[in-house]
């Protein structure tokens, strides 16, 4: 849906934009967390401790709508999905996130070893971006191929024999050695070759690209 009303603001772009930002966020709270690899001299500053684990828990809160914006479709696919399609993929990046966001919840309640917050929000993020990239490439194909095949039951402009004139003909009319014309914006109907005039022409529904 989000594909055919391109140029709209749909949910779905909401949801990930606003993902995007509290994705950003949980990067930046968690750099304060890998102190004792960058700045192994300040790391025991009592300072520093507090400063990483203020910001550990500000990752912990803003990695939360993360979840819940793309988490939450993820969950309701594989309810949807439970019956029939594989899903076996969608649900070990699922449990692998899981996993990592609650590890991370725990060792920050306990106050010792690491988080993973980044590593959660940014998996989901870019899984989400791929998702969406994948539909959006295969509903553009379906839409192409369909839009070839109305184009064969439309009628085109064959030209006569002379090239004086042309008549509008069903493509089932048409016969090898025939030469039609193509407006701005219409799909080639049939097979063939230019034989006259310069044009850019849309090949991705013949060569995938």
């Amino acid at each position: 849906r989000s594909v055919r009303e391109e140029g709209t603001l749909s949910p779905l772009h909401v949801r990930i934009a606003i993902a995007i930002i509290f994705a950003m966020s949980v990067m930046t709270f968690s750099l304060v967390s890998y102190a004792d690899f960058i700045a192994p001299d300040t790391a025991a500053d009592p300072a520093t401790q507090s400063f990483s684990q203020l910001y550990s828990y500000l990752a912990f809160l803003f990695s939360i709508p993360v979840l819940v914006l793309l988490g939450g479709p993820m969950l309701k696919r594989l309810r949807d999905r439970q019956r029939g399609h594989s899903v076996w993929l969608e649900i070990l990046v699922l449990a692998g996130i899981s996993a990592a966001f609650v590890l991370s919840a725990v060792n920050l309640i306990r106050g010792e070893g690491h988080t993973y917050f980044e590593t959660v929000v940014i998996t989901l993020l870019l899984w989400s971006l791929g998702r969406y990239t994948e539909a959006l490439i295969r509903t553009r194909a379906m839409l192409a191929v369909r839009d070839a095949s109305a184009a064969a039951e439309r009628p085109c402009l064959r030209l006569t024999a002379d090239g004086s004139a042309v008549d509008e003909v069903l493509v089932n009319a048409l016969r090898q050695g025939d030469v039609i014309r193509l407006r701005a914006g219409d799909v080639a109907p049939v097979d063939g070759c230019i034989v006259k005039g310069t044009a850019f022409v849309d090949e991705a529904v013949t060569t995938g690209e």
